[in-house]
């Protein structure tokens, strides 16, 4: 009987940690965005994606074309990013785990659409180049 409460008690429980941590979001949430790098290792799907530090996406792919990554990134609906937006590749940690920097651009200039590339793309200093 003690067996069977606890089974009952981790399963509730690891239904209400996965309903936390989902909070309800889809994969469509947001608006999807593209950027084209030389270098994407490092970067995996579900890698976070930021502004100022502050989480505002994920990673959805990355795939090749022609010798350059292409990384899609869905944004959350409520950040605007303008067409002068730049990307970096940033290191999150010295095990080799990255995440992608955005500088949102200029406000008053257009602002990226589904299906948008972000065009600026800065070179950031890696563990290795140090």
């Amino acid at each position: 009987m003690k067996v069977g409460a606890l089974t009952i008690v981790t399963l509730l429980a690891g239904f209400l940690i996965l309903r936390f941590v989902d909070k309800g979001r889809s994969d469509t949430d947001g608006y999807l965005v593209y950027v084209i790098m030389q270098d994407v290792s490092g970067i995996v799907k579900r890698s976070q994606v930021r502004v100022a530090g502050i989480p505002i996406g994920t990673v959805e792919d990355i795939r090749l074309v022609g010798d350059q990554g292409r990384i899609d990134i869905r944004v959350n609906r409520d950040v605007p990013l303008y067409e002068d937006a730049q990307a970096s590749k940033q290191t999150r940690n010295l095990l080799g785990e990255y995440f992608i920097s955005i500088a949102p651009g200029t406000r008053g200039r257009r602002q990226l659409q589904d299906g948008d590339q972000i065009l600026s793309v800065a070179a950031s200093a890696t563990p290795d180049d140090v």
